[in-house]
């Protein structure tokens, strides 16, 4: 029984005639190659965007003793020194600096 990784290095020359066919194949098709190696393209390139996203979301404040206290509080308004009160939020300080 053959196998396709065999020891004495007589696969290479199997896998030459599939780098072959599959040349051919791209230059035979050459619009239709190049529409799907483009999307695989941007396909890796959107999941791999997703997969930082994702992971800077799960990550955030988990250096914190107490990351579960923890909130984040974002706003649209220019970037100012302002204490404000805490508005009924107990477990934390009575003021933040925004």
């Amino acid at each position: 029984m053959a196998t396709c990784l065999q020891p004495s290095g007589k696969s290479f020359p199997m896998w030459m005639n599939y780098i072959k066919i599959a040349w051919r194949n791209l230059s035979r098709n050459r619009m239709f190659s190049i529409i799907n190696i483009l999307g695989l393209a941007i396909g890796i390139a959107a999941s791999l965007l997703i997969l930082q996203y994702v992971s800077r979301e799960l990550s955030y404040d988990n250096f914190h003793e107490k990351e579960t206290a923890s909130i984040a509080c974002t706003s649209n308004a220019s970037m100012k020194a302002i204490i404000t009160p805490r508005c009924g939020l107990p477990a934390h300080s009575a003021w933040a600096r925004i």
